[in-house]
This record gives C-alpha cells, sequence and structure tokens, in this order.
C-alpha cells in the first residue's frame, strides 16, 4: 500500500514538474494582438472568417502552441516566426491544440498565426501557450493603413498552383505582400466569384458591412480607419448583368461601393480601383478611369496586365501585382512608400524583359515556381553552378517539353496593343545532347483572352556545347501579350540565360 501511494505522489510531482513552466495566454490577453475582422464569442474567444486575418504575440520562450477550434472543413494558417513565413497549420474538426514553433533560441521572439484561406466557417481561437517564458508587448509601428475589397483574385485563389487548382494562399497574394512592403497595416475582405453589388452576401457592398461574411448589417462598422483603400473586383459583374447595360451597370456598382465607403470613412482615405487589362474587352479596367473622372476626389483607377493564360495568377504572378499596385500607392505621396523587397521575385518581366530569364529565383514558402510555366509538366529546373552558362540554376527540357512565359506585348507594362512596328531581339543561351533540337519564338494574343494565334517557332539544332541562339520577334499589330516559347522538340536540351531586348 505504502509503494502504490508512493508511486501515484512521484508520477503526480513529474506531471507538476512536465507542465510547471507551461503559460497559456488567453485570447482575451491584453498582449495578444488581432488584425482584420475578428470579434468576441459570449466566452470570450476570438473568431475569424476572413482569409487574411491574424492573431500575434511577442513573447520571451522557447516553445509555442496555439488553441483553435474548427468546423468540419479544414482552413489553412500560415506559421509566421520572427517575421518569417514557415509551414502551415491545417485545421481539424473540434478543439485542438497545434505546435506553432519549438527549440527557439533562448529570447524574445515574435509568432504569427495568419488565416489563408476560407474554406470552412467560423475559427475560434482560445489562446497561446509558451513554455519557460512570458508575453511580452509588441511595438512594431506601421507606416499607415490600406483596406482591400475583392474577390478570388485578390484573396490568392490558387496561388501555390500554374494550373488553377490548389490551395488558396492569402498570406503570398498581392494584398499581404504590398503591406509588407509599404510597412502598411492590412484589412482584407475578398473572396472567390465576388462582385461589386448584386444580390446575396459575396458582394463588395455586403463585405463593407460584414465581419464574418455570412451577415450583413449597415450599422456595422469595422472600427479600422484607412488610408487607402484598394478594390479589385468587378471581373465576375460582367457575367451576372445583361450584356446590353453591361457597362453602365458595374459602372454603377462602382459608384455605389464608392459612396459607401465614402459614408462610412469620409473623404480622406484614397480609394483605388485595381484591375486587370489585356483580360477582355468588356472588362472594368477598360472604363474604370471613366468612373475616376465622374466622381472624383480621392480616386484613382492603377491597371495590372493579365498576362497568364488561367483564371488565377501563382505566386509569382501576384508578385508582379504587388510591385504595380506599391508603386501606385506610393505615388499618392501619402507618406506611405515601399520600404522593403518583395517576398517573391518579379513575376512581370519589365523594360521588355522576361521575367527571371537565368531562372535563378523561385517562388517561396517551398512552391517551385520559377516564373515559366509549367514546371511540373516535367520541365527540370537544375542547380549546378560549376555547369550552369550563367549564375548556379538551367533549366532542362525533354522531347516534347516547353516553358513559356506571357510578357507585355509593347513592353511597357501599360494598357494598349501593339502597333506592328515593334521588334524584340530574344537571345538565350542553350546546349544539348547529340542532334537535338529546340523550337524557339511565341505566338500572340489580343486583348481577349484563350485567343492565341501568328505562332512563330524558329528550328535550331543544337551544339553539346552552350552557344549563343537568337531569335526575332515581332508582334503582329493588335497584339496585348507576347507568349515566349522555349520548347524541345527531339532530344534533351539545357537553356539558361534568356533575354528579350527591346529594338524598336
Amino acid at each position: 500500500m505504502l509503494t502504490k501511494l508512493f508511486y501515484c505522489l512521484v508520477l503526480t510531482l513529474l506531471a507538476f514538474v512536465a507542465h510547471a513552466g507551461e503559460h497559456f495566454i488567453a485570447a482575451d490577453h491584453a498582449l495578444i494582438v488581432y488584425e482584420g475582422r475578428w470579434r468576441s464569442t459570449t466566452g470570450g474567444e476570438a473568431s475569424a472568417v476572413w482569409a487574411g486575418t491574424n492573431v500575434q504575440l511577442t513573447f520571451d520562450g522557447t516553445n509555442v502552441t496555439l488553441t483553435l477550434t474548427a468546423g468540419n472543413k479544414s482552413d489553412q494558417f500560415r506559421v509566421v516566426v520572427d517575421q518569417q513565413a514557415q509551414g502551415v497549420v491545417r485545421t481539424k474538426p473540434g478543439t485542438n491544440s497545434y505546435l506553432l514553433a519549438s527549440d527557439l533560441t533562448p529570447g524574445v521572439h515574435h509568432i504569427k498565426l495568419f488565416k489563408e484561406t476560407f474554406y470552412g466557417a467560423e475559427v475560434i481561437f482560445h489562446g497561446f501557450t509558451i513554455i519557460d517564458g512570458k508575453a511580452l508587448p509588441t511595438r512594431h509601428r506601421y507606416s499607415g493603413r490600406v483596406e482591400f475589397f475583392g474577390d478570388s483574385n485578390m484573396s490568392g485563389a490558387s496561388l501555390y498552383s500554374e494550373k488553377d487548382g490548389g490551395d488558396t494562399g492569402t498570406y503570398f497574394a498581392y494584398p499581404s505582400m504590398v503591406s509588407r512592403m509599404l510597412n502598411a497595416q492590412p484589412s482584407i475582405q475578398a473572396r472567390g466569384g465576388a462582385t461589386l453589388g448584386g444580390e446575396g452576401p459575396n458582394t463588395v457592398l455586403s463585405f463593407i458591412f460584414s465581419d464574418n461574411w455570412f451577415d450583413s448589417d449597415p450599422s456595422y462598422r469595422s472600427g479600422f480607419m484607412p488610408d487607402v483603400v484598394v478594390i479589385n473586383a468587378g471581373a465576375n459583374d460582367i457575367y451576372r448583368v445583361e450584356k446590353s447595360g453591361q457597362k453602365a451597370e458595374v459602372k454603377a456598382r462602382f459608384k455605389a461601393v464608392i459612396q459607401a465607403l465614402r459614408d462610412i470613412h469620409g473623404d480622406m482615405p484614397h480609394i483605388v480601383l485595381f484591375n486587370a487589362y489585356g483580360w477582355d474587352k468588356n472588362e472594368p479596367a477598360n472604363y474604370s478611369a471613366e468612373v475616376v473622372d465622374e466622381i472624383g476626389g480621392n480616386l484613382s483607377a492603377c491597371h495590372f496586365p493579365w498576362m497568364w493564360e488561367k483564371w488565377h495568377g501563382s505566386m509569382v504572378e501576384h508578385a508582379g501585382q504587388a510591385r504595380v499596385l506599391s508603386r501606385c500607392i506610393a505615388e499618392l505621396n501619402l507618406g506611405i512608400n515601399i520600404v522593403n523587397q518583395a517576398d517573391v521575385f518579379n513575376g512581370f518581366g519589365e523594360s521588355g524583359d522576361v521575367a527571371n530569364g537565368s531562372f535563378e529565383a523561385q517562388a517561396a514558402a517551398g512552391f517551385n515556381a520559377f516564373g515559366w510555366r509549367y514546371h511540373d509538366d516535367g520541365v527540370a529546373r537544375i542547380r549546378d553552378p560549376d555547369s550552369a552558362f550563367h549564375g548556379e540554376y538551367y533549366i532542362q527540357l525533354d522531347a516534347g517539353e516547353l516553358v513559356h512565359q506571357g510578357t507585355d506585348a509593347t513592353g511597357d507594362l501599360l494598357p494598349g496593343p501593339t502597333k506592328g512596328t515593334e521588334q524584340f531581339q530574344l537571345e538565350l543561351m542553350m546546349r544539348g545532347a547529340s542532334n537535338s533540337i529546340a523550337l524557339i519564338g511565341a505566338d500572340f494574343e489580343a486583348q481577349p483572352m484563350y485567343n492565341r494565334q501568328h505562332q512563330k517557332l524558329t528550328q535550331f539544332r543544337v551544339s553539346p556545347e552552350w552557344q549563343k541562339y537568337e531569335v526575332l520577334i515581332e508582334p503582329p499589330a493588335g497584339s496585348w501579350k507576347s507568349f515566349i516559347i522555349l520548347k524541345a522538340g527531339r532530344g534533351t536540351i539545357d537553356i539558361d540565360r534568356v533575354r528579350l531586348v527591346p529594338i524598336r
């Protein structure tokens, strides 16, 4: 009997020692930082629905876990430790604890859990648990605030795919990337299929008045006072209104959204209409400038080129969009400037050149995209500093494989077609196995998507040693996009240092 009692006492003591260093920081703790639209539950926990919300804690410790309650559909959260993106947490049904970081160096750290998806419904945050440490104030200061409203492009739908599939990725979507570039605090309300106006909850007009997407309340106020509001919507509206009055109706919806924002925030925040040109002739980018002229005030239009061939861009294209939008916001002279580099290399070739022509750059967080579609059709990006012609990487194509990249046909990243007088020299280094044949060139597309034509490929018998090859690229009049094509017709071909040089 005495032995059994002693054994129980030892187990109790060991359990106490194991948990003595744990400190639970409840959701309502004053040192926890919430960004985006959260709301309190009756039990004092914090509830989030929108992708783009995040919860943060600065602490002195080495391990941290988090406790969430989620529904049956799994949502994805990005873990960020000391401003560096780490892995993801995928929620499980019910209440569960998730290890966010372990074995950190002793000292002060910052942890952020960023909601990347809106697949399920409500996710309830109960609190953090830190080991052998304590919570500390978060002292980061932002240069401004930016509020985002939009559709699937803004939410980062299919961000981790080059074939318009896979996970949403709001952390590496352009709104979050722009916010980090500008050191601005974001508030993001975006979801796939969203329209500017119309019926149901999936409209920007409804988003403005909703803390959880499902319910819209005209009396709701988020309390977030932005310096800039970005609206990236309208693409879905054109399929939901009668064609005869399509333009007038979409413009009216823009104006209704702008008026609602000004009713809430007043006239001071600058509103940016951010839409894509080079998609279709009836897209809002073609007339958003008219909305700006007709309304006036702190309102402007900013356009980015839609040069990829699927409905949604991957992380690489979002990096291109981020650079376009961050420049537009910086040029407003509101004291919000570009102070940080983008997380991902620029997917839009600038000054007429291609992007990532030496294949040195890769997307973030383990996503293998390198700016030339499609890596998952067998195309190999090879690291070999001793063998690459330029830098450390080159690509290898087997017979029948190809990569291609969309570029602005005029080379200036501005709206408008070619005149038919533009010329570019495509230069690349290639080598190949015996009797290898490469097909190099481009096809072209006017403003509407899925209408590529005028393909012209030049055939080369490739030398076994690195050698320079050149092709003249002449976009026909009316082209908005040029798709540069690198293809192996026969054998195995290595390619490096691709450049597109404007001639005139």
